[in-house]
């Protein structure tokens, strides 16, 4: 098999980040953007030991699950992965997903898996976008998204998973980029939603932005992370609560805690809760956030998880009993990995926005005593092959 190759493929599923998976000559091939039921002509693009990479040429015959995508820049932006897929089996592959990455790499046989969380809307849910900004040679500034597994910058106008008011502040900018109002601009620009309709354009990394999550406000920095479904923040939360099922004695440590989203909602449930995050700016907007929800008592300690687990929680004989754990897509680092174990709290609520690195920290987890009770998927990314998982994993009594 060479590079350039045609093969007419029939696609049979998708794969975890989007891909539709077929075969020829018994080798598997990865093709974007093709639906599970597509018959296509494929350009072979890669070559390796185990498995090949396409792209279409042409559909030859379509999916019955194929729907015409709403975004004029989707296969060129590199953002969204599934517009041509209607919703329902978007849901379906990423259920599939998340059951194969633990049955593969968690090594569970039946995994508990709940039915995954729909997203309320498909379409204009996100409260944030993070545009890349490139300075042309005609000094034009360009804003959009990176083409997938590129650099090169796509313009976008509008961003269709984007909420109105951040369209609406993306097309301002433009008008006074072009009557040259703004002369400079960084080279990553976020642009959050406001319920006024008029987004809010954040050219200082260090500015704050207020979020509404239930009846709770919280200050957030403008450059930081925030769950992006304006829609689904709320379910997660309640899920979050849920699933820590404090009764109000229980000592609570918020690893990753960000600006205190879950910690806002937990204080007031548990005995003593304590927060962990290596982010300086988000930290400090957690204690304010805390503090002016009336919940001062709780303490946030700056820096590294497993670093803190160790030297603060372990060495410091402070007993746990809840962790929440909410890492970035590579998962619990084996620092964090050995206070969990030092530690032994009786239950863990995992949130995860990367279904394989969660599968492989349950198999360690599981390993050393740990029974998973529940997975819980909640589409808070559609159009993409993003996938929100929350675990429950509880010890061995």
């Amino acid at each position: 098999m060479k590079t350039g190759e045609l093969r007419e493929i029939e696609i049979e599923s998708l794969a975890y980040g989007g891909s539709g998976v077929g075969r020829t000559d018994g080798q598997v091939i990865f093709v974007p953007h093709t639906a599970p039921g597509d018959l296509a002509l494929v350009e072979v693009t890669e070559v390796k030991d185990r498995f090949l990479r396409g792209r279409i040429r042409e559909i030859r015959r379509p999916s019955p699950d194929r729907t015409k995508p709403l975004c004029g820049s989707y296969g060129k932006c590199g953002g969204c992965h599934y517009q041509h897929l209607g919703y329902e089996r978007q849901l379906y592959w990423k259920q599939v997903q998340v059951n194969d990455a633990l049955t593969r790499i968690g090594g569970l046989e039946t995994p508990p898996l709940a039915p995954i969380i729909p997203s309320p809307v498909g379409y204009h849910y996100r409260g944030k976008a993070e545009f890349h900004v490139a300075e042309g040679g005609d000094g034009r500034f360009r804003i959009g998204f990176h083409q997938e597994e590129s650099n090169l910058l796509v313009e976008i106008d509008p961003c269709e998973i984007a909420d109105g008011s951040i369209n609406h502040a993306l097309q301002r900018l433009r008008q006074d980029l072009g009557a040259g109002k703004i002369r400079a601009l960084p080279a990553r620009l976020p642009i959050w939603s406001s319920s006024d309709g008029e987004g809010l354009i954040c050219t200082n990394a260090k500015r704050t932005v207020e979020r509404q999550v239930k009846d709770m406000v919280l200050s957030v920095p403008a450059a930081g992370f925030f769950q992006a479904n304006l829609f689904l923040v709320n379910r997660l939360v309640d899920l979050v609560v849920e699933l820590c099922a404090l009764e109000g004695t229980e000592t609570v440590v918020d690893c990753y805690c960000g600006s205190g989203l879950f910690s806002l909602f937990l204080a007031d449930r548990a005995g003593r809760l304590f927060g962990i995050e290596a982010d300086s700016a988000a930290l400090s907007l957690a204690r304010l956030n805390l503090t002016r929800a009336g919940r001062q008592e709780t303490l946030f300690f700056a820096g590294d998880v497993g670093r803190e687990l160790t030297e603060r929680f372990v060495r410091g004989g402070i007993k746990t009993d809840v962790l929440v754990l909410d890492p970035p897509r590579p998962g619990l680092a084996k620092e964090v990995m050995a206070g969990i174990f030092s530690l032994q709290p009786r239950r863990l609520v995992y949130i995860s926005c990367n279904p394989a690195t969660l599968a492989r920290d349950i198999r360690h987890l599981s390993a050393a005593g740990y029974l998973l009770r529940s997975v819980h998927p909640l589409d808070m990314f559609p159009q993409t092959a993003h996938i929100e998982v929350v675990a429950l994993l509880e010890a061995k009594v």
